[in-house]
């Protein structure tokens, strides 16, 4: 089987996942028309002229030429894409979608539709912020305008349709249950998969006690791609004030760097914090993290009952903690080293075992060919997660009750999961 992987690339997702999918025996071929700022390792594999000529035409440049000549691309993108598309179509057997993206992103699925047409297995994948609700997404930087919150139930309706498009033509969709709030076709369950890590060709994944033996301070690594949704502050904070109470340590932070040197890093580092305010207990630089034998500190809101519901054998290991309790989390961490250790050792041994390339790779391919067991799928008109991520209790509570008050319940976009929505409900009564 040929399979399409593309046409995006997140946090090095599909990079390693189309190294999955060779590993499971599968042609698979990473064709990307936009390449990741972060300088992912393997985004420049030889590929069809049209991907490479859009890629191409997004990079920056400061020549005057060839700002011309990219600016004369980005106006053809759409027709390129539907020129693009019977190419696709005779060269590939199976089509894997990440980020909510197609092969030309039309509006009705036109090139979906035809896809399926010519009997073409289409996955979609989804990587966390292009599915939930956005008024669910991200701490304000200051209060918001009543313009800023009329936006919220415009661009939830528009992500609900686009969903309600792929979820006409999807073979399977895999999601995080916790960010399926405006799904309505059952989904995979993203955690009986796992998250794929490929680590460069030329790195060596040290051994998870290597930096164990060194002494001094410990060093905690942080790496946000957008500090104020990751909750930097409140980690600064914790760290500051552990430092003020005499521990040994020291908080790096890494950010709109290259890949290589966050890995760099991670080589460097005793533990990892990942993000304050998350909806899942292992992201792609946690994930990252644990096959490096670096345990991670994870952050959310009811994150713990939500570990609870996935099989013992396919739970990911992480220091799971709520806002209130970050600094307690890394309190333990930066001086406990026995824990530490152990935590540690036991984050790169479930990569190994469970989330290795090779397993995900077979249980990818089981999606692409149709065979996937009734124990991975989810009905997401039964999920109850109401947190969001990158955003606080307080200012997620605050957004929910401005949108209610000037637009109404049905605003949230949840109108067909009454459950949920009356969740949601009870929430900005009790704010009021």
């Amino acid at each position: 089987m040929r399979v399409f992987v593309g046409p995006i690339e997140v946090a090095g997702y599909y990079r390693s996942i189309t190294e999955a999918l060779r590993l499971s025996g599968l042609d698979a071929r990473l064709t990307l028309f936009r390449k990741s700022p972060f300088a992912y390792a393997g985004q420049e594999e030889p590929g069809d002229l049209i991907p490479r000529l859009l890629s191409w035409g997004r990079t920056p440049t400061r020549n005057a030429l060839a700002f011309l000549a990219k600016t004369a691309v980005k106006l053809l993108d759409r027709p390129l894409r539907w020129l693009y598309l019977p190419i696709a179509a005779a060269r590939y057997d199976a089509f894997l979608f990440g980020f909510s993206q197609s092969i030309t992103n039309d509006a009705l699925g036109l090139d979906l539709w035809l896809l399926k047409k010519l009997g073409k297995r289409l996955v979609f994948v989804f990587n966390g912020s292009d599915t939930r609700p956005p008024w669910m997404i991200g701490m304000p930087s200051a209060p918001e305008t009543a313009k800023e919150i009329a936006r919220y139930p415009r661009r939830t309706l528009r992500k609900r349709r686009r969903l309600r498009v792929i979820e006409r033509y999807a073979d399977a969709i895999l999601c995080n249950p916790l960010t399926a709030q405006l799904h309505k076709a059952p989904i995979v369950n993203h955690y009986a998969i796992g998250a794929p890590f490929a680590p460069p060709r030329d790195r060596i994944i040290p051994d998870s006690a290597a930096r164990a033996q060194a002494s001094g301070e410990v060093i905690a690594l942080h790496s946000p791609s957008r500090p104020l949704i990751k909750g930097t502050p409140l980690i600064e904070r914790a760290v500051a004030e552990l430092r003020d109470e005499g521990i040994d340590l020291r908080l790096v932070k890494i950010t709109g760097k290259p890949h290589s040197e966050v890995l760099d890093a991670l080589c460097a580092c005793d533990f990892v914090i990942d993000q304050a305010y998350s909806d899942t207990p292992l992201a792609g630089f946690a994930t990252e993290a644990a096959a490096f034998g670096k345990i991670a500190v994870v952050s959310g809101y009811e994150l713990e009952e939500c570990v609870a519901a996935i099989p013992p054998e396919m739970r990911p290991p992480s220091a799971i903690c709520t806002p209130e309790t970050l600094k307690d989390a890394i309190r333990l961490l930066a001086t406990d080293a026995q824990e530490r250790n152990r935590l540690n050792s036991a984050a790169q041994q479930f990569i190994a075992q469970k989330w290795s390339l090779r397993e995900i790779g077979g249980r990818m391919r089981r999606l692409l060919e149709g065979d996937i067991p009734p124990a991975w799928i989810l009905d997401p008109m039964q999920l109850p997660y109401r947190w969001g991520a990158g955003i606080d209790r307080a200012a997620l509570t605050e957004r929910t009750r401005r949108i209610v008050a000037a637009h109404g319940l049905a605003a949230l976009g949840l109108d067909d999961k009454p459950a949920l929505q009356q969740r949601f409900a009870t929430l900005v009564a009790e704010e009021n």
